[in-house]
């Protein structure tokens, strides 16, 4: 799937992870916290499995990110690549 690979995409997840690692959460502790499987966590981190906008939303809520500050990266990562 071309859109996992995204600049946009990349800068999403990119910004979750360092979030999870500024937390000083492991990835089975945020998993715990959302109840996925660690497994899932690994799989975003390595842009190996989509997010749809519920987990985005639920992810960004748990790591205490805005919609505003994913909106921001996002268009910044767009203006990038523009």
């Amino acid at each position: 799937m071309k859109s996992i690979g995204s600049d946009r995409y990349v800068a999403l997840i990119d910004l979750f992870k360092a979030r999870r690692l500024q937390r000083n959460l492991r990835q089975e502790d945020l998993a715990d916290k959302l109840g996925w499987h660690r497994n899932t966590i690994s799989r975003l981190e390595l842009r190996q499995r989509r997010l749809d906008i519920v987990e985005t939303l639920d992810l960004a809520h748990e790591l205490k990110i805005t919609v505003r500050r994913i909106e921001a990266v996002l268009r910044t990562r767009t203006r990038a690549c523009a």
